[in-house]
């Protein structure tokens, strides 16, 4: 057996302890550094689960050709000039 090994290992769980009973746990968990990123993060993921739904929708429904098709018009037929 390598007491060498075994040695090195104690003095690793005693600074994991050390680390553990000095408050390094509690301080972690009381910090607040990357909340605002992660609640960024959730807003968007929302906001692209509406937008896909958004775009299932429409494309389901052939909506969105019908309203190219409306504005396209409109806008060919305020362009043409009237005739006298």
């Amino acid at each position: 057996m390598n007491y060498q090994k075994l040695e090195d290992n104690k003095s690793n769980l005693a600074g994991v302890r050390t680390c553990l009973d000095g408050g390094s746990i509690r301080r972690l968990l009381r910090d607040d550094s990357g909340q605002a990123t992660v609640e960024y993060a959730l807003v968007l993921l929302g906001a692209a689960a509406i937008a896909g739904m958004l775009v299932a929708w429409a494309v389901s429904s052939g909506s969105i050709g019908q309203l190219m098709s409306t504005v396209v018009n409109s806008v060919i037929s305020d362009a043409t000039p009237p005739v006298p």
